[in-house]
């Protein structure tokens, strides 16, 4: 039977912030307050495992230098399945991070969870990252497969999911690089229509190339940050250009204010393919694209001036 447990959170903090671009920390832990050799947790009020069994917990560890700090959580073999609950969040920009180091020979796996509870069996993926003990990665995202990126070993290294609710739009970073973007509510699993909400990161103790092996890694300062919106108000998201008509069968409209000048437009598949890019050096009121190449499906328009970015979307329809 296991304890519900109600430790203190020393590492949990939360900042309120009024400015355009502010950041809330959710959630923040180095892992330094617990004791080695036990249970994170077991020892935590916020982590728990695949199952709520602490027989699944991961292992506080300080076997090699941690990456900030003097302790880190060691995910070691199938039987190891930590889980940092989220939310589940529903609306709003976050950003989970964590550094992560892989032995020389070892490997890893994560992923995150639309759904996930630990006393039920209701879940649903959004993406799945394998690594193979040669430090060869691949990944699937929304039911899409991707890679492969080699991942340094012996060393610590960054990783990262941004998950963009609102525009529903999730990223991968592996070692600081994005190497994903994607539909963030499509069904792992199936590719299909899933939920639009961020539940959980799982940390399992399983490698190789579809997670049938044992793995082996550690993980320290795991970070997750909530930003307003996505870095934009909504008065700013209207002062960017936008796309018509949407959906298009691929004839579309660049429709400016009159205003806009400089900045560049991209657009992107969900796979992270960038189909169309443009530098907007000249003043524009509107600017036509034959996009008829394009097969039917879903395209992330991103827009960036200066420090700003806005992401919206384009469906075509054929």
């Amino acid at each position: 039977m296991i304890m519900k447990r109600f430790l203190p959170i020393l590492f949990f903090s939360l900042i309120a912030s009024t400015c355009l671009k502010a950041q809330t920390i959710v959630f923040e832990d180095t892992f330094d307050s617990y004791t080695v050799g036990g249970g994170v947790a077991a020892q935590s009020g916020w982590w728990d495992t695949w199952t709520g069994a602490l027989s699944a917990d991961a292992v506080v560890s300080n076997a090699i230098p941690a990456s900030s700090g003097t302790k880190c959580a060691k995910i070691q073999g199938k039987t190891t399945d930590l889980v940092l609950p989220l939310g589940p969040f529903t609306s709003g920009r976050y950003d989970v991070q964590w550094m992560m180091y892989i032995p020389t020979g070892a490997g890893a796996y994560f992923n995150a969870m639309h759904l996930w509870s630990s006393s039920s069996s209701n879940y649903e993926w959004a993406c799945q990252i394998y690594t193979q003990n040669t430090g060869v990665t691949t990944w699937t995202a929304g039911g899409a497969p991707g890679g492969p990126v080699s991942l340094p070993q012996g060393m610590w290294i960054k990783i990262g999911i941004t998950v963009d609710l609102d525009q529903n739009e999730g990223k991968l970073f592996l070692n600081e690089q994005m190497v994903q973007q994607w539909l963030w509510s499509l069904n792992d699993g199936t590719g299909g229509a899933g939920y639009n909400q961020l539940a959980a990161i799982d940390f399992f103790g399983a490698a190789g190339e579809t997670g049938d092996e044992d793995g082996l890694y550690y993980i320290d300062d795991v970070k997750v940050v909530e930003s307003t919106g996505a870095g934009i108000d909504e008065s700013i998201a209207q002062k960017f250009p936008s796309v018509f008509p949407n959906p298009s069968s691929g004839a579309v409209n660049l429709e400016f204010d009159g205003k806009w000048t400089g900045g560049s437009v991209t657009i992107s598949d969900l796979m992270g393919r960038e189909v169309f890019s443009e530098k907007l050096a000249l003043e524009y009121k509107s600017r036509a694209l034959n996009l008829d190449v394009l097969e039917q499906g879903i395209y992330l328009v991103r827009w960036e001036k200066g420090s700003d970015t806005y992401t919206s979307r384009l469906v075509i329809k054929k």
